[in-house]
């Protein structure tokens, strides 16, 4: 009936009311043009440290075992490489992208 229609129009717009700052959020980290260590998203996730979060990657076949992102996950803008000059030569650095961070998010609770 038309009260019980105004309700649900009214309880869905407090729901987007609501979510409006986590959405907001989500958009700031997939547009930012930044990356995060794996490290670092693991504490910014908050499930997992980031030997766990390293040891996940490798399970669900996203790292190598040098903890290096198959082709694929950095052709879709997921990953990126630095180079970090140590005292033993070149090293390589996985970091992850704002996209990265959104859809690696969305997979780990898929997990759960």
């Amino acid at each position: 009936n038309f009260a019980e229609a105004l309700q649900l129009a009214a309880d869905q717009a407090k729901q987007l009311e609501l979510q409006a700052p986590k959405v907001e959020f989500a958009d700031t980290i997939i547009e930012s043009k930044g990356s995060v260590s794996i490290g670092e998203f693991a504490k910014i996730h908050g499930e997992y440290g980031r030997n766990i979060m390293f040891k996940i990657l490798r399970g669900e076949k996203i790292l190598m075992n040098a903890n290096i992102p198959y082709q694929r996950y950095v052709t879709d803008g997921y990953f990126e490489l630095t180079e970090k000059d140590t005292p033993v030569g070149i090293k390589v650095v996985t970091r992850i992208t704002g996209k990265g961070q959104a859809w690696l998010n969305k997979r780990l609770n898929k997990l759960k």
